[in-house]
């Protein structure tokens, strides 16, 4: 049996306050936080 591993690079890009380091921290670690101050910059995660 043959086992691949694979490695993806997403970027999300869009206007300020809609939610895109939201879906992130949903997607790495399943939780929400309605209280999120504004990312400045980019904030590199990793999910194995």
């Amino acid at each position: 049996m043959v086992s691949y591993k694979y490695t993806f690079k997403m970027l999300l890009l869009g206007d300020g306050a809609v939610g895109k380091t939201s879906l992130v921290q949903r997607f790495i670690h399943g939780k929400f936080q309605s209280g999120y101050l504004m990312t400045i910059g980019m904030e590199p995660y990793k999910r194995e």
